[in-house]
């Protein structure tokens, strides 16, 4: 803009062939100037400013009729730098305009700093964005076809995404994998939907991908099968609908976005494509399937008007419309398109679906090599970003992205397209050795016995073993446990021992690149508790290969259900501390404590400490201050289930006025929970079922005696002489005291009067007591050390050679 004390004028944009400006005679307010254009090959054109705008008369600019645009049709390229001047006033309103030029450096008018600062933020996200990928080791989305396994015969990924009924779901609407978690968490009223109309399997599946995957997060995506894509990205089968309009799209939007659903109008079906392809679907990380190309093509048109050179498409108007940081850029100008083309290329580079709704012939323009040798997007991005090293790392990986758009556009979202991204990245070919998947820096019951068995492992097969951290559904905390240092996953091995719940097994097969375990023999290390095997443990039999269990209670239990081998193979306790000593706060000279331990995570209603209770107030009179009784939990605050909330209830009004016990809910470190129990004369266990019985067997190797319940997995190691063993009767267990309880559940109700006289012989006899303890701490080191259990280990591992071997 010139403003000196006579001529004043400005030049708003260039629309090629089109400028637009306006010019003012301070002097002559009522008289319009001429102005002129001239080019370096000396052409030149007069054009008039005397074209009314409200904008000049609002701001004082004359009466407001001093507008003029200039046709610049008759100028060329070869024409060479064009200026625009008011003609007999020495006054420039412009110089150095090149035609036809891709160059931001010298647009007319120039880049605003705001947008400026908006795109060296916006590189910044980008940069953030590609280290975090890269550091998780980010792979590329895996199709469910292309793994053949030697030992199933068919590739995992495809049994999980097998239709689970197909007699009764033609449509393939249910796969074996959704079935499998409307089962363990979708409630009744899904369950009965399952073999349902189509409609209540539609219900079930919107479920699934509106709601449950909520659950995952942003960085995880569920899986959905070839015949759940289509289904959900088929166009709406109503006449007067646009194409663009899918199934899913549609049922979400009626649940959503009751404003949008008068879809038939062109600006409303925009609004909705908006919302589903740039709101929605990356809500629900599904954007890369459940985004049509009918979708992409319609936010991809470019809008009718009359800019020809960077012209919008409909998805970047809106997005404008929406974003007031973007709206300094005049979009009037090829200038102001061209920058906000740069922008949302680099919004691709976090949000990689953008880019197919980029107009094609744009990106392709932008990204050719000109003739000179000059690359404008690599040149525009280092004026943008005042960088030039960070202009060319972007430029690089924003080329490769819209090359592959625009010469398939929208590949990503086509039914049959990838599974997940996955955080763990991928080769084929499995290497010898084990690798053990689990919570394995967790501090719960699970995440011990994952790093009891790295242990096992290390000591036998080391250094051909690795580790992955799998933590998706655990809710126990990281950093109390005992370290372990163990060696990352780099390269598939050709065993995997996943040490999980068995209804986390599919969650697993579906988060983990099929290169973990699609070449590979599958091992599924479990513990269960309830007599009869859930439903929600199906699908992880047809996924493995073989199940690993610690005792043989929870053997018997699997053996009734699959033909596949079933192994005890045992379970070791780590290690003793150097220089474990009893916890000093403890520690009472006069005083016979009893103590009880569990995660109430695991359920109070099972671990029982309201027996415990009972059976200690039952057998010592409440006067007796010559006994204690500590109940040690953790997670009890984070509890809400409301059975195992009146447990605690239950718990708190027996002990309100009784100082002898002491309920303690912290989480202490590994070492800590030692050194309680060494701080204890006795450990009682009135459990109704357990898989193992980590604490119990924890410490009999301290030398503690032991009051159990003599049921369940405990008793491949609790045996009358080196515990007590506590009298049981089996009750059904009813479906609101434990999950996934089935039909003809039963587990032990320890009798009250067999537990009492338990601890009073512990107390009236003490040299006893001890002598079972010393008997159990000798038990545990002939058969449940680390040096035992890897024994065990290594024969079955060595047995599965050699199957593989003999293939």
């Amino acid at each position: 803009m010139t403003d000196d004390q006579r001529w004043r004028g400005f030049i708003d944009y260039i629309d090629e062939p089109l400028l637009t400006g306006w010019a003012f005679d301070t002097h002559y307010p009522d008289l319009p100037l001429l102005v002129q254009v001239s080019a370096a090959s000396g052409k030149t054109e007069i054009v008039r400013a005397n074209i009314f705008r409200q904008d000049l008369k609002d701001h004082g600019i004359g009466d407001g009729r001093h507008g003029f645009v200039a046709d610049l049709q008759n100028f060329s390229t070869l024409d060479g730098a064009i200026e625009i001047s008011i003609l007999g006033g020495d006054c420039v309103l412009a110089e150095n305009i090149h035609l036809e030029t891709l160059n931001l450096r010298n647009a007319v008018p120039p880049v605003p700093g705001t947008f400026l600062a908006l795109m060296r933020l916006t590189a910044a996200e980008s940069r953030i964005t590609a280290v975090s990928a890269a550091q998780s080791g980010a792979g590329q989305p895996c199709s469910f076809e292309e793994a053949q396994p030697p030992f199933s015969g068919r590739s995992l990924a495809v049994i999980l995404m097998d239709t689970a009924s197909p007699e009764r779901d033609p449509e393939g609407l249910i796969s074996k994998f959704l079935r499998f978690e409307v089962i363990r968490s979708g409630g009744k009223h899904l369950k009965a939907k399952l073999s349902g109309t189509t409609k209540d399997r539609l219900n079930v599946l919107l479920w699934y991908i509106g709601e449950y995957t909520l659950r995952w997060g942003r960085s995880l995506s569920i899986p959905l099968s070839p015949s759940q894509i289509r289904f959900l990205n088929a166009p709406l089968p109503v006449d007067e609908f646009p194409e663009s309009i899918s199934v899913a799209l549609w049922n979400l939007l009626r649940r959503d976005r009751p404003d949008l659903l008068d879809i038939t109008k062109p600006v409303v079906e925009h609004e909705a494509l908006y919302w589903w392809c740039i709101e929605k679907t990356p809500q629900l990380n599904l954007e890369r399937r459940l985004v049509t190309p009918e979708q992409a093509a319609v936010l991809r048109r470019v809008e009718k008007g009359p800019y020809t050179r960077f012209p919008l498409s409909i998805f970047m108007r809106l997005h404008i419309a929406k974003h007031r940081e973007l709206q300094c850029l005049n979009l009037h100008s090829a200038a102001g398109r061209l920058a906000a083309l740069h922008y949302f290329i680099l919004l691709s580079l976090k949000h990689p679906h953008i880019i197919d709704f980029l107009p094609i012939q744009s990106l392709q323009l932008l990204f050719a090599t000109q003739a000179d040798g000059i690359d404008p997007f690599t040149d525009n991005l280092s004026f943008l970003l005042q960088s030039a090293s960070d202009a060319r790392d972007l430029a690089n990986q924003a080329r490769r992205r819209g090359a592959a758009s625009a010469a398939a556009p929208n590949l990503r979202s086509t039914p049959g397209a990838g599974r997940y991204a996955t955080s763990i990245a991928g080769t084929h070919q499995a290497a010898e050795g084990v690798t053990v998947i689990g919570p394995i820096e967790k501090t719960s019951g699970l995440g011990q016995a994952t790093r009891l068995s790295y242990q096992i492992l290390q000591d036998k097969i080391a250094p051909s073993l690795s580790a992955i951290p799998f933590n998706v559904e655990n809710p126990a905390l990281i950093g109390f446990s005992t370290k372990i240092d163990f060696q990352p996953y780099v390269r598939p091995h050709r065993i995997n021992l996943f040490h999980l719940n068995a209804e986390s097994i599919p969650l697993a097969f579906s988060l983990l690149p099929g290169t973990t375990f699609e070449n590979s023999f599958n091992i599924g290390y479990f513990f269960w508790e309830l007599n009869k095997m859930p439903e929600s443990h199906s699908l992880a039999l047809d996924l493995l290969d073989e199940i690993w269990v610690s005792s043989e209670y929870v053997r018997s239990i699997y053996t009734s259900r699959t033909d596949k081998p079933v192994v005890n193979v045992g379970m070791a306790v780590e290690d003793l501390p150097p220089g474990l000593r009893p916890h000093p706060s403890f520690l009472q000279d006069e005083v016979f404590t009893f103590l009880t331990t569990f995660d109430s995570f695991s359920f109070a209603e099972r671990k029982n400490p309201l027996a415990v209770v009972r059976a200690f107030q039952a057998a010592f009179h409440k006067e007796d201050r010559e006994v204690a009784l500590i109940i040690k939990t953790w997670n009890r605050s984070r509890v809400s289930d409301a059975y195992q909330v009146s447990v605690w209830l239950a718990i708190d009004d027996l002990v309100r006025d009784d100082p002898r016990v002491r309920i303690i809910d912290e989480t202490f470190t590994y070492e800590q929970i030692l050194s309680l129990k060494l701080a204890c004369d006795c450990y009682v266990s009135l459990h109704r079922a357990e898989g193992f019985g980590f604490g119990m067997l924890e410490a009999m190797q301290l030398g503690r005696p032991v009051i159990a319940t003599a049921y369940s997995g405990n008793m491949d190691f609790c045996t009358p002489e080196n515990s007590y063993l506590v009298d049981y009767d089996l009750v059904p267990v009813a479906h609101d005291e434990y999950p996934a309880v089935e039909r003809g559940s039963v587990w032990a109700d320890p009798n009250l009067a067999s537990a009492a006289a338990a601890m009073r012989q512990a107390v009236s006899n003490r040299d006893e007591a001890k002598e079972r303890g010393l008997r159990a701490a000798q038990f545990v080191r002939s058969n449940f050390s680390i040096q035992a259990i890897a024994d065990r280990y290594g024969r079955r591992l060595n047995e599965i050679d050699v199957r593989l071997r003999g293939q």
